[in-house]
């Protein structure tokens, strides 16, 4: 009984011992593991080229021997034609492949052509004449639409008899009209398209000494495939040849007469996108 006693009353004293000891430490918090130090900027061969030119110039201005001083300054490289590196690109822009090009600009354009067909001198006579014209459109990604402006002014003289006789002629046309890519080469230089007019216009004839002549209508439709090549992005030349169909239609006093004319033309023009 005693010794139950004894082992009883010890069991307080050792749990105060326990409870009394020092808990152990805890460890220290671990650090974040350390970021790798960014890469250098590359360095353009020009940058280089002139590193290194600075580098000789001051080993030569420190050096007090002249033999030696004269050979760092003949070794200094040339770095006027060494060229710089490009700029980076921005985030989210496509840097073209060596020889392509950019699409070309959309916007504003306007088309400057000189054009080679038969051109109506009167109601009886036509001529083969080159004849300057103008288109004004909006150039989108995937056509320009636009109106064609063309003017024209001849005249001629005779003299007989002892009497002259002077007559002009004027021709103006408007013509809506479509250029329709259909392909273009790899680099997107080049390009195919198919060029659409037709439009409506007015002959106007005089002659000196004769009653006035009534004015002639005029409608033209034409189709042509050209080729166009762009030198900058909003800047172009190109050339068609295709087929012209004209059509003048005249009504005299109750009378009426039609001449209709049919054929090749070819034109050439220059484009510029604003």
């Amino acid at each position: 009984m005693r010794t139950l006693v004894l082992v009883l009353a010890s069991i307080p004293a050792v749990a105060f011992a326990q409870a009394s000891e020092p808990s152990p430490p805890s460890p220290p918090p671990t650090a974040p593991p350390a970021e790798a130090p960014a890469p250098p900027p590359p360095v353009s061969p020009a940058e280089a080229c002139r590193a290194r030119r600075h580098e000789l110039e001051e080993q030569a201005a420190h050096t007090a021997d002249l033999q030696e001083r004269a050979r760092l300054l003949q070794s200094l490289p040339d770095c006027a034609h060494v060229a710089d590196a490009p700029p980076p690109a921005e985030a989210g822009t496509v840097t073209p492949a060596p020889g392509s090009t950019v699409d070309a600009a959309t916007g504003f354009a306007i088309e400057l052509q000189l054009e080679t067909s038969l051109v109506q001198v009167d109601t009886n006579s036509a001529l083969s004449l080159p004849q300057a014209g103008v288109f004004l459109g909006y150039r989108m990604a995937g056509a320009t639409l636009g109106l064609g402006l063309d003017f024209g002014r001849t005249s001629s003289s005779s003299s007989g008899g002892g009497t002259s006789t002077d007559s002009s002629s004027t021709t103006f046309l408007v013509m809506p009209g479509l250029r329709l890519p259909i392909t273009h080469s790899a680099d997107g230089r080049t390009e195919l398209l198919a060029r659409i007019d037709a439009g409506y216009g007015t002959l106007s004839s005089s002659a000196s000494g004769s009653m006035d002549i009534p004015s002639v209508g005029h409608f033209r439709a034409q189709a042509a495939p050209a080729v166009r090549y762009w030198v900058a992005r909003s800047f172009g030349v190109g050339a068609s040849v295709g087929l012209r169909y004209d059509r003048f239609s005249q009504d005299t006093g109750g009378a009426s007469a039609t001449q209709s004319l049919f054929g090749l033309f070819s034109s050439f023009h220059v484009i510029g996108v604003f």
